[in-house]
């Protein structure tokens, strides 16, 4: 009795195993020609609405960015010419 119960379990643990297994799904890489079109459209959309976010980041950020690269040209030129200085010297 207690093997037949073993044997059930196993075979119940067994076919659960082998049907939750799934073969590696491949994925479609193509469009159809009806989808081509719903396709771009979607794409062109979304790709506007992305264009104008990241402009205006690009604008909002843009004086601070710069004010920040200027101020480290700024500070690398004097170091040069402190540096020549000191070479004079």
């Amino acid at each position: 009795m207690i093997i037949k119960d073993h044997i059930k379990c196993i075979l119940l643990t067994a076919t659960i195993l082998f049907t939750s297994c799934e073969k590696e799904k491949i994925e479609r890489t193509y469009l159809s020609e009806a989808e081509r079109p719903v396709y771009d459209s979607l794409y062109n959309v979304r790709f506007d609405k992305i264009r104008k976010e990241t402009d205006s980041l690009c604008a909002k950020s843009r004086d601070s960015i710069f004010a920040v690269v200027v101020d480290s040209m700024f500070s690398i030129r004097m170091q040069e010419i402190n540096d020549l200085v000191d070479e004079q010297n």
